[in-house]
């Protein structure tokens, strides 16, 4: 995999991007029988780091690539782990360096490729006053690109919350990030970045802009994505998957997966994410089939996760599936439902807590299967549930008014096993203390797990040492 480097405060976009330090080589000498490298005064100022490397791009007999630095001699020498070939070389050639921008990184990368971005001093490490064009990059399916934030020396990967911070400063730009041509933004993989609108203007943080069959297999891990002046990210035409990443403070909802192409869906998969204090909602997904698994999902002002048409142009399926997730504080419902399409739909083992209208709002009317089990209703405002504008409480949470044209299977297990609701404060399940609403012991939530088995007596109280994964929903 071919590897570059890009360093905003010490690169330049004339380099070749190939390392990090940029020693330049011209004329070195490479002596096989101690694998020392020799150039005077190449290494003036060097310090070095196990795991560093430099690339290599020239000499008689040399294979060019990367090749790790195993110690600094002095300033005209440097030994390397390996050997690089030919017969003691004395016209070896090196990289000149990093590179200055990531409009640079993503004009060159090819499928395949990866770009290490380097988070030295203190953030922002980036900031551009113009937008930041894809539509040269593609990776593919089985290639694709990787754009990675790593430390101040550009080899170890960021700690998990740590980024390397891209932020938007001034100028008029309608994204700071955007796939907007006829080709470009494949297959990208995204790694602790943060996306920083800076609250300027009206820009979207990430403009995932796609038309037909464009835009496919974007990953996001362990990103943030903030203060956008409206959407934090806008996915058209795009399959997209968020992991571990954060999505907060952002001026409209904090993640809109549309689609006005009518014969494209949005496909998107959000898992172990933290959505939170966006302006409009946490979460808009309209098309396609979607998956919301394992997130956190609160104080945003409207809901939390709304799935449904809306004014998008449809398919003619759509496919649901919202599991393990805890919505709690959301101004408006927890989770709105609203489509008129066929769907298949999911709501499986989810807490709802102190939303200011429901737990869950089903605004839908032709579902051929619908479940909704094992989850945990606590203090919403207006109620656990509502069916087609009827309130469905604690009485009567299991007895599902089904009409012409209404849904084949649409099943709620009864209050006291599976679906629990606690309507007042004096009924709250779950210990807010413990921050991420883990089940409060003695009540109705601890005692039912899926075999019958007491769980209340691990994890009443105590708060979890790690967010949770697949299979580890906080519901």
């Amino acid at each position: 995999m071919p590897r570059y480097y890009l360093r905003p405060a010490n690169g330049n976009d004339s380099n070749d991007g190939k390392d990090f330090h940029g020693f330049t080589l011209t004329a070195a000498t490479f002596t096989t029988s101690s694998k020392n490298l020799n150039e005077t005064a190449a290494f003036s100022g060097y310090t070095f780091t196990s795991g560093d490397m430099i690339a290599i791009t020239g000499g008689t007999g040399v294979t060019v690539g990367l090749y790790e630095i195993a110690s600094h001699t002095d300033d005209d020498n440097i030994v390397l782990v390996e050997d690089i070939g030919g017969t003691d070389p004395s016209d070896v050639t090196s990289s000149d360096g990093a590179w200055k921008t990531t409009q640079k990184v993503f004009d060159t990368m090819a499928a395949g490729d990866a770009c290490f971005a380097c988070a030295e001093g203190s953030a922002p490490h980036e900031t551009t006053a113009v937008k930041i064009d894809l539509d040269q990059t593609h990776g593919t399916l089985t290639a694709r690109i990787v754009f990675r934030g790593t430390n101040s020396n550009g080899i170890t990967r960021l700690a998990r919350g740590s980024h390397y911070t891209l932020q938007v400063n001034g100028g008029t730009l309608t994204n700071l990030i955007e796939r907007a041509g006829a080709s470009g933004c494949d297959y990208i993989k995204w790694m602790n970045i943060d996306f920083d609108g800076a609250d300027v203007n009206t820009a979207e943080v990430l403009g995932l802009w796609a038309s037909v069959d464009e835009g496919e297999g974007n990953h996001f891990e362990s990103c943030r994505i903030q203060r956008s002046g409206s959407f934090g990210v806008h996915m058209r035409g795009s399959a997209v998957l968020f992991s571990d990443c954060e999505i907060d403070n952002n001026a409209d909802w904090g993640m809109k997966a549309a689609n006005t192409q009518a014969t494209r869906w949005t496909d998107a998969v959000v898992v172990g994410c933290r959505i939170h204090d966006n302006s409009v909602g946490g979460v808009f997904m309209s098309e396609g089939a979607r998956s919301f698994v394992n997130n956190e999902v609160f104080d945003n002002a409207g809901d939390g996760l709304f799935m449904g048409n809306a004014t998008e142009a449809t398919p003619s399926s759509l496919e649901m599936l919202i599991a393990n997730n805890t919505f709690w504080n959301n101004t408006g419902n927890g989770v709105t439902i609203e489509n008129d399409d066929p769907s298949y739909l999911i709501i499986y083992n989810n807490t709802f807590v102190d939303n200011g209208e429901y737990g869950i709002d089903l605004l839908t009317t032709l579902q051929p299967f619908g479940l909704c089990d094992y989850n945990h209703f606590s203090n919403n405002t207006s109620g656990a549930v509502k069916w087609n504008n009827a309130a469905i409480t604690e009485a009567n949470i299991n007895v599902i008014p089904v009409t012409t044209g209404g849904p084949q299977l649409i099943h709620f297990e009864p209050v006291g096993f599976n679906n629990q609701v606690g309507s007042t404060a004096a009924e709250l399940f779950v210990d807010t203390g413990a921050d991420d609403f883990t089940p409060k012991f003695g009540t109705v939530l601890t005692g039912n797990g899926l075999n019958g088995s007491d769980i209340g007596a691990r994890i009443a109280g105590s708060i979890r040492s790690r967010r949770p994964g697949i299979g580890r929903g906080i519901g």
